[in-house]
């Protein structure tokens, strides 16, 4: 999704914030996380919410795709990141 989502989008870069947590896509500018949740992450539900609640806290927008959006349909996912750019509003997929 890199490639997709980089083109043209903003300037996305995985790194760590707050060294705590590693971020799947991180747009610095727009303190938007982009994660990419994939089967594992049904057990984690708990654990996912305290995480988008300390990255909130931190001043982050997190926008969650499930991963089978990312794989099947790309274009959907790249208008999720590209419309919660321009809204500044949290979505999931």
């Amino acid at each position: 999704m890199y490639p997709a989502v980089a083109a043209g989008v903003a300037a996305f870069t995985c790194r760590n914030i707050g060294n705590r947590y590693v971020a799947d896509f991180l747009a610095p500018s727009a303190k938007l996380v982009v994660e990419v949740d994939g089967g594992s992450h049904r057990q984690r539900a708990t654990a996912d919410a305290r995480r988008t609640r300390v990255l909130g806290r931190l001043g982050y927008r997190v926008l969650r795709l499930e991963a089978e959006v990312v794989l099947r349909q790309l274009p959907v996912a790249v208008e999720a990141v590209r419309e919660a750019l321009e809204a500044g509003r949290v979505l999931t997929l």
